[in-house]
């Protein structure tokens, strides 16, 4: 696999390429969402049968009423793995669960400063929490995307920084059937990842092709690969 491949289209009708790695995705929220295209407003049957389709491990963000009950119905499973983002919000919803299916998190690689007096800890940084406090992405941002559910840069990296799969070793390759404007592409990349996307939205996709594209080599249709 290359480094980089990303299609403009609906990922199910794409299944079949997808490469092994790790499935690493906010949803469509199914919560009437404001995209440019897509109606964000499935029966709910219709929206279990869209998320089944996503092959498994994977880590998914989403908010807890769903995370609780419509992502075990769609993985038949139980999840391995949460840690709560909390963000700060003029609306009533603060928060959403970054959940873990058929992989796991190890906290021991995200470091932070202690919440107690550093002299009485050994070590100046303890292990993570299981949440997160990190900032939405708003449109006061100095890096502000025409979409509604742009995720924080740093969610992605602490998600990326944790995440083993249940053997506690690394994954290579990140995908992300939903890419929206391609933050996690982006930050994978970064992170020394190779990287598959899906897109089914014209406007989102060039959105996240320009922001990729210090890595690209060839173009070819609609299927973006180096």
């Amino acid at each position: 696999m290359s480094n980089i491949t990303i299609y403009n289209g609906n990922f199910v009708d794409v299944l079949d390429e997808f490469p092994d790695g790790l499935i690493l995705t906010d949803p469509p929220y199914n919560q009437n969402y404001k995209y440019n295209t897509y109606k964000d407003n499935l029966e709910t049957s219709e929206y279990i049968q869209l998320l089944s389709n996503l092959p498994l491990p994977a880590v998914i963000i989403h908010y807890p009423e769903e995370t609780i009950n419509i992502l075990p119905k769609a993985f038949k499973t139980d999840v391995s793995d949460i840690i709560t983002w909390f963000y700060n919000s003029n609306n009533y919803k603060q928060s959403r669960l970054v959940s873990f299916w058929g992989c796991k998190s190890n906290l021991d690689y995200l470091r932070q400063k202690p919440k107690h007096d550093q002299k009485k800890v050994k070590n100046s940084t303890v292990r993570s929490y299981d949440y997160w406090h990190i900032g939405q992405v708003r449109n006061t941002a100095k890096i502000k995307y025409d979409h509604p559910c742009q995720l924080p840069e740093q969610l992605i990296k602490n998600i990326l920084t944790v995440v083993r799969k249940s053997d506690n070793t690394f994954f290579d390759t990140i995908i992300d059937p939903f890419m929206g404007t391609g933050t996690i592409l982006k930050i994978a990349l970064e992170m020394g990842y190779k990287v598959f996307g899906c897109e089914i939205d014209e406007k989102y996709f060039k959105i996240c092709e320009d922001r990729l594209s210090t890595y690209q080599i060839d173009i070819f249709g609609d299927v973006w690969t180096t």
